[in-house]
């Protein structure tokens, strides 16, 4: 017996988009879709990451290596989270890093970052 249909697949960083996908599925008597969470780089991957993406003189300074520190904690092994931050804080001074890092975006409700 051949299996006959379609598979849909659908990605996405924002856990709304899933939601809202197994809400109509559910609606339209579908099977509830197979969600599968792609796990983050390790700490070990995410510093080498960003060590390149910033450059690894900045990290020479104590305090900016704290700062990259608790900011690759709020990136949760994101590569996308990763490169974007470390592009915006290459060449740039301590006091721009503070600021990233108590920045608001961390606590965004969406859970993209």
């Amino acid at each position: 017996s051949e299996l006959k249909g379609n598979t849909i697949l659908v990605t996405s960083r924002s856990k709304d988009v899933l939601t809202k996908l197994k809400t109509y599925n559910a609606m339209q008597s579908i099977d509830d879709p197979c969600i599968h969470k792609l796990p983050g780089l390790t700490q070990v991957d995410s510093r080498s990451l960003f060590k390149r993406r910033v450059g690894d003189d900045s990290l020479f300074d104590s305090t900016k290596a704290q700062l990259a520190k608790n900011i690759l904690e709020k990136c949760d092994g994101l590569p996308l989270a990763i490169r974007t931050v470390a592009d915006l804080l290459r060449s740039r001074d301590v006091r721009t890093w503070k600021e990233i890092e108590a920045s608001g975006i961390w606590n965004e409700q969406d859970d993209i970052m």
